[in-house]
């Protein structure tokens, strides 16, 4: 067999293996998202709605493991919110928002929907209730998708110019 040949076997096989790898962290990473979705809409589903006074703001510095900006850091913004519950329980937390949202200022009113069988669990109410990286775990999810079927395409091209492209 010629020398091109199994350069062009040898560059398939990597490809393939390569969109095997992806394509197994693309579905795990759909299998997070789906699972977050489900926890998320089962919370919204319960979640009781109930005006907060901002009491404080914490930042927390985080870091990217992959994506365009892997190994750059970024703040979340978690405010500290008190409320009471529908049965007269106060209750001061720490809240989850969005990493691109605008956290509320200290002294603000937010409106937090909270988990009736846990108050201390809550969210800030709005159009995206979603966990913080929800969304990036999603678009790693499709983009990991997408690469593997570009790697796929690409072993299978190399396999065919191999075997049926004449001499």
């Amino acid at each position: 067999m010629e020398t091109w040949r199994l350069v062009f076997l040898g560059g398939s096989a990597f490809f393939l293996l390569l969109a095997y790898v992806v394509f197994r962290g693309g579905t795990r990473y759909r299998r997070i998202h789906a699972a977050q979705r489900r926890e998320t809409q089962d919370f919204q589903s319960r979640a009781v709605r109930a005006p907060a006074l901002v009491v404080d703001v914490e930042e927390e510095t985080e870091r990217l493991y992959v994506g365009p900006y892997a190994n750059s850091s970024f703040r979340v913004t978690y405010p500290i919110v008190q409320y009471q519950t529908s049965q007269g329980q106060s209750v001061e937390t720490r809240v989850e928002v969005g990493i691109d949202s605008n956290p509320p200022a200290i002294g603000q009113y937010v409106e937090v929907c909270y988990d009736a069988a846990q108050p201390p669990r809550a969210r800030l109410s709005g159009p995206g209730i979603y966990p913080p990286r929800m969304g990036q775990r999603a678009f790693s999810g499709c983009s990991m998708l997408t690469f593997g079927g570009l790697y796929v395409g690409l072993g299978i091209l190399g396999i065919v110019l191999a075997l049926f492209v004449p001499d």
